[in-house]
């Protein structure tokens, strides 16, 4: 068996593109099937049928989704392999029929869990996010009530001095002046 293929069969993520790249059509029209297809079937890409896969997380759908027959005279790097992956297994599963996709069989559970931890890590990166913007909107919120603040106590003051304290001041002022009246 060649080097891509032995990679292959120890990276779910691959063997899965494996699939998508060699019988993309089965794969859409499985995922249009069960309606977890985001476009229509005929202008379904490899990008997207991949992004539409990762976010499948049930490892028994992963599985029926993928399990199309292989196409031995594509053109691209999956054609041609069939003695390969025939002589892997030796016998041929109902639907799947190749090694490669019995490997997807039994990768099911490992390529789900890898989905679903790719999409566990965006959805706490973005909880991340949005936890640092509602942070940064609360902090900007405080900072604006003490400018306000600010701006009140200075409003509350006369010549640079509170209020407060000028009324002492003058009051203290009164007392003195009246004592000083009241002794003369």
């Amino acid at each position: 068996m060649d080097a891509l293929l032995v990679d292959m069969l120890s990276q779910p993520n691959e063997v899965v593109r494996f699939v998508v790249d060699n019988n993309p059509e089965q794969v859409a029209a499985n995922l249009s099937s069960r309606e977890l297809l985001s476009g229509v079937p005929q202008e379904a890409t490899s990008a997207t049928l991949m992004n539409d896969l990762a976010q499948i997380t049930d490892p028994e759908i992963l599985i029926e989704v993928l399990a199309v027959p292989y196409v031995n005279n594509r053109t691209n790097y999956t054609g041609g392999r069939e003695s390969e992956l025939d002589a892997e297994s030796g016998t041929r599963a109902a639907g799947v029929g190749l090694a490669i996709f019995n490997g997807v069989m039994t990768l099911g559970t490992s390529v789900a869990t890898f989905f679903s931890s790719q999409n566990q890590i965006q959805i706490e990166a973005e909880k991340t996010e949005q936890t640092q913007i509602l942070t940064d909107a609360q902090l900007e919120t405080q900072q604006n009530q003490l400018d306000l603040a600010a701006l009140q106590n200075e409003r509350s003051k006369t010549f640079g001095v509170s209020n407060t304290l000028l009324l002492a001041l003058l009051g203290a002022i009164v007392v003195v002046v009246s004592i000083a009246m009241l002794k003369k």
